[in-house]
């Protein structure tokens, strides 16, 4: 890659999301956290409708969008701090907790089985304790309703919405992930669906929804409006988190969003298909984004490059280039190094 491509943009390099989690001091090295973090982000153990594309103990999960039996890596010690470990849904865990200092393994397993009875999750956060809260919400939309899972705490730092791509539901295995990555970092977070369960049918039959932007950009923008329209999110600040077709859907609702005087603090992109976007969309832009890309995702990554360019150059945008990563980003780290540069995209104005 050429180090030097397009001087009004921030191109990063694989050599920075390698130390990245040297810069945020977020413990990679740990084997806790692992499968159960993801079902405890979305309370997928408990929601029948998962097991389409539920995560066994290996970490093994059925991929709608690769349509095959896949698997994630989960080195990433979401619970990176003894205070993490030791408050993290301590519901009664009093009969389990001999040698709690020297075996946070364990800890972590007994306070995962309390987690099917709890809807609470308490994170130590900068020496702050945030208790997330964690709602199945409907999403109005026209005459019909979309299914969405909400973790909230009124003192976060914002709200990230994520968006999937269609073939995905809110039950993405990398957006639970990446959902339970950022509770840990103090963000709410609010994963819905894009798609009823009638039209995800017709679309596997006719691709009805696949490529139809103005289609998914106003369910985003549903979805915006329910948060603005509630009481306990409305004073956070917004945060898009697209991938795939998602990410072109926020492109064309960024504009819709604005013009009703909705804020957007940022979008973060994960394999966008940016060809799907209008031109126009892409070059009136006026949101800071981040775009990240898997290196040997070739043609996506090519195709963020050129729209890149095409953003306005007043504007705050990056690419993030993950070296030997497709799209998907099922390699070893590829997922976590996803969520450390997001992170740090979003906490700093400069990577």
């Amino acid at each position: 890659m050429d180090s030097n491509y397009n001087n009004n943009s921030s191109y990063v390099t694989n050599e920075i999301i390698n130390n990245i989690n040297d810069i945020l001091s977020c413990n990679s090295n740990s084997n806790g956290g692992g499968s159960s973090s993801l079902n405890d982000s979305g309370g997928a153990s408990s929601t029948s409708s998962f097991n389409y594309n539920g995560i066994n103990k290996n970490g093994c999960f059925y991929d709608s969008e690769k349509n095959c039996y896949s698997k994630i890596n989960h080195d990433i010690d979401l619970n990176s701090n003894k205070n993490n470990n030791d408050n993290y849904n301590n519901n009664n865990n009093n009969n389990n907790n001999n040698n709690n200092n020297n075996n946070n393994k364990n800890d972590n397993n007994n306070n995962n089985n309390n987690n099917k009875n709890d809807n609470s999750i308490i994170f130590n956060i900068d020496n702050n304790t945030l208790k997330f809260i964690k709602e199945y919400v409907t999403i109005k939309s026209d005459e019909i309703y979309l299914e969405g899972i909400v973790n909230y705490n009124e003192k976060s730092k914002g709200i990230i919405v994520f968006v999937h791509g269609i073939g995905s539901s809110r039950f993405s295995p990398r957006n639970l992930y990446l959902s339970k990555y950022f509770q840990n970092m103090g963000y709410s977070t609010l994963l819905f669906d894009l798609l009823t369960p009638q039209e995800e049918r017709l679309n596997n039959i006719t691709g009805e929804y696949k490529y139809n932007l103005n289609f998914l950009s106003n369910r985003i923008l549903n979805a915006t409006q329910f948060i603005i329209l509630n009481q306990k999110l409305k004073h956070l600040e917004i945060i898009y988190f697209g991938s795939s077709t998602g990410s072109a859907g926020i492109i064309e609702c960024e504009k819709k969003v604005l013009s009703l005087g909705i804020k957007i603090n940022s979008i973060i992109s994960r394999s966008g298909r940016l060809s799907l976007c209008n031109e126009n969309s892409i070059k009136s832009m006026s949101t800071r984004i981040l775009l990240v890309c898997g290196g040997d995702d070739k043609e996506t990554l090519e195709i963020n490059k050129t729209f890149l360019n095409k953003m306005n150059n007043g504007l705050e945008k990056k690419l993030a280039v993950i070296l030997n990563a497709t799209h998907l980003f099922p390699e070893e780290n590829a997922l976590e190094n996803v969520a450390s540069i997001s992170l740090n995209f979003l906490n700093s104005s400069t990577l």
